[in-house]
């Protein structure tokens, strides 16, 4: 009998995970909930707190190497693979997508210091 309610818990708790993906809440977070303080108090709770307005915080990163800053993404940074009048790499600004002079000690778009 204690398996059939561990196993309906469990159950529970899956339940639990699909509707707070599907209200864009933390997973996590309610399952933790669920589990260890009862799953019909969380399923009740999300149905009263309904939807989020956005997903849970995720950063998003649109390049993974130095490399792949000047020369990866030609559509986001279509001047970033080409070489400036004095030579070298050019030099990114993270603020303002600008592509600065290797030089430069500040950006040429937003005076941010590079």
């Amino acid at each position: 009998m204690i398996i059939f309610g561990v196993i309906v818990w469990i159950i529970f708790t899956v339940l639990v995970a699909k509707v707070a993906g599907e209200r864009n809440r933390s997973v996590g977070g309610w399952v933790f909930i669920s589990f260890f303080i009862s799953p019909l108090i969380a399923i009740f709770v999300l149905a009263v707190l309904g939807k989020a307005k956005t997903s849970p915080s995720k950063s998003k990163s649109y390049t993974s190497s130095p490399k792949e800053h000047f020369y990866g993404d030609q559509k986001m940074y279509p001047n970033a693979h080409k070489n400036t009048a004095s030579g070298g790499n050019p030099k990114y600004c993270k603020k303002c997508q600008t592509t600065n002079e290797p030089t430069a000690l500040s950006c040429k778009g937003c005076g941010e210091f590079l």
